[in-house]
């Protein structure tokens, strides 16, 4: 009698019923898949021993790509299909009419944000300084922000409060007067289908439109 049948344990439910687990050439056991990729699903007629190779391929086939993606940690798939394989599962979660963004339930937010204050708590200083860090720009990326600065076009801008207009790039615009923190800044921007802008002021700026870009991202500003 199977002591392993209805149970989890479906190595153990196999070996009974088909014996013992097949090695690759390599000397690992095979891996045991679930045929209608049920894996609570542990009856015998339901397993099949496939190599790693083998295991991975029948789960692309059948687009389990959750599982996929996890067997693509090997040497015989690509950095760029394990992210395709990543990106594909994800995308059938979000679909999925059942699926609830973990950031929205009540408890997982407050897990989080109490795990969070302890880390921060419980710190000597190095966290915080790798936080710094990872937020100051490098001097590559620096390099690379003035060159998109540099070739970015300059916009005509108005403040509806002091009147004050000035021409510059986005970028000079973003920091000089928000400290880098405005996020919608597209939104005085004309759309490129309709030549409209989605909405004509941003805190307080109108756009009035686009400047010839320059070779420097200078800014001019007139009263």
């Amino acid at each position: 009698m199977c002591i392993y049948c209805g149970t989890n344990r479906y190595r153990k439910i196999y070996e009974y019923h088909h014996g013992k687990i097949p090695i690759d050439q390599h000397g690992k056991k095979f891996h045991i898949h679930h045929l209608d990729g049920n894996h609570k699903n542990n009856k015998s007629e339901n397993l099949i021993a496939l190599s790693e190779e083998d295991h991975y391929k029948k789960h692309l086939e059948q687009g389990d790509f959750g599982a996929a993606s996890r067997l693509a940690k090997r040497r015989f798939v690509s950095s760029e299909e394990r992210t395709m394989l990543a990106r594909q599962s994800m995308i059938n979660r979000i679909s999925d009419q059942n699926y609830i963004n973990p950031s929205t339930i009540e408890s997982v937010r407050v897990k989080q944000s109490n795990s969070a204050k302890l880390a921060w708590r419980a710190d000597d200083g190095t966290r915080k300084q790798l936080v710094i860090g990872s937020m100051n720009s490098n001097s590559a990326k620096q390099k690379k922000i003035e060159t998109w600065n540099k070739k970015s076009p300059i916009y005509h801008l108005k403040n509806l409060n002091t009147g004050m207009e000035v021409k510059m790039t986005r970028y000079d615009f973003i920091h000089k007067f928000f400290n880098g923190r405005l996020t919608n800044f597209n939104d005085i921007v004309p759309d490129k289908e309709t030549g409209k802008s989605r909405r004509l002021t941003v805190r307080g700026w109108k756009f009035l439109g686009l400047v010839q870009s320059n070779n420097h991202g200078s800014l001019s500003v007139s009263l």
